[in-house]
């Protein structure tokens, strides 16, 4: 997942942004995708890499010079295992 979202970060949002914003986002996109991957547990495939889900280009982080991806590991790293929840724990 942690790796999926390398992906996903640099291709919805500048990884120039604020670290915060980007955490921010990290864990709005990690929800996202877990969410999506229960409904869609009998799918082949758990979100469509486009705008209808997530846009997911891991060109996007490769292109990126070491600095801006060590900014998008960061938040990976400081949000890792963090998902939004209802007070049910959905």
């Amino acid at each position: 997942l942690e790796q999926y979202l390398r992906g996903v970060l640099p291709s919805e949002m500048p990884a120039r942004w604020p670290i915060e914003a980007l955490k921010a986002q990290a864990v709005a996109a990690r929800t996202y995708v877990l969410r999506q991957m229960s409904l869609r547990k009998n799918a082949n495939f758990d979100v469509d890499s486009t705008v209808l889900d997530q846009v997911y280009n891991i060109e996007n982080y490769n292109r990126l010079n070491a600095g801006l991806r060590a900014r998008i590991d960061q938040a990976l790293r400081e949000t890792a295992g963090l998902h939004l929840s209802d007070h049910r724990g959905r």
